[in-house]
């Protein structure tokens, strides 16, 4: 049943945006050609516009992936989820699934996409081949460190997207704030951004553990864990002790995970909660 929960849910989005991944495609092709013409001016408009045109269509990917699972839960296809003989692991399963799926999608092709542009645009200024400039690309940055943060990001931000758009519509569509209509996941969400943000600032600030950036970078990119809080560099700062700061809170990081889990928890009960009452 999850399999075919998913590929049901992939497949509905798929008719949309099939048309925005080749949007993000069609955006770079026109910018490479254009930019093959050479001409002053024209090609620094349509750089603009092709980076603005791809990133935007992203963006659309990402909002139409949360308005479907919201016609899922409570809009036009909901009585497909409310009469579907599936256990709810299986469709909290399958959501997961949808959700990962299309953003980890469409956020590699944004990355792919702005890191080519980006090799092509300095090998042009430079006049050498596109190999020898993704060649120096990988000599000047210590490439395994930058990787292994980015997807570090790119995993975390993602799973905030995920849990925390399910958790608005979820919670959302309960019979609470059913007369708010779509209002009522915007209202959930809103709530939930502003509490994230107090949780994640105090956990910076006071729980004792942090990265200690080095003191001289030319020593090369080296990242030192420490078990002591934000808190005491902001006091040096404000004191004019001193006019940096070097060490950056990373207890969020832990509060982040043990959020995610009560709010996975959440949508599994009002998931149950909403298949038994319809």
């Amino acid at each position: 049943m999850f399999a075919k929960l998913y590929k049901y849910q992939v497949k509905e989005l798929w008719y949309i945006a099939r048309y925005f991944y080749l949007g993000m495609v069609g955006t770079y092709l026109i910018s490479m050609l254009i930019k093959a013409t050479k001409i002053p001016g024209v090609v620094q408009f349509f750089n603009v516009l092709s980076i603005l045109g791809f990133i935007l269509c992203g963006v659309a990917i990402l909002i139409f992936t949360v308005i479907n699972d919201y016609q899922n839960q409570q809009g036009k296809r909901s009585y497909f989820f409310r009469s579907i003989p599936a256990k709810e692991s299986a469709i909290l399963g399958s959501r997961i699934a949808y959700y990962a799926t299309y953003y980890f999608s469409t956020i590699l092709m944004i990355v792919i996409g702005l890191t080519l542009r980006l090799i092509a645009d300095d090998a042009t200024n430079m006049g050498i081949p596109f190999h020898i400039a993704l060649n120096v690309y990988k000599d000047l940055f210590p490439i395994t460190k930058m990787v292994g943060i980015m997807l570090f990001l790119v995993i975390y931000t993602g799973t905030e997207f995920i849990i925390s758009m399910m958790f608005a519509i979820t919670i959302g569509s309960h019979a609470k704030f059913k007369s708010l209509g779509i209002g009522g996941p915007i209202l959930v969400y809103f709530l939930h951004y502003i509490a994230m943000q107090i949780i994640n600032l105090i956990s910076i600030l006071f729980i004792p553990i942090a990265i200690k950036l080095p003191d001289n970078f030319d020593s090369g990119f080296k990242l030192e864990i420490v078990f002591q809080s934000m808190m005491p560099e902001i006091n040096k700062l404000f004191s004019a002790q001193s006019n940096e700061i070097r060490v950056f809170g990373i207890g969020f990081i832990f509060i982040t995970f043990v959020v995610w889990i009560i709010m996975l928890v959440w949508i599994y009960k009002f998931s149950k909660n909403k298949i038994s009452l319809n």
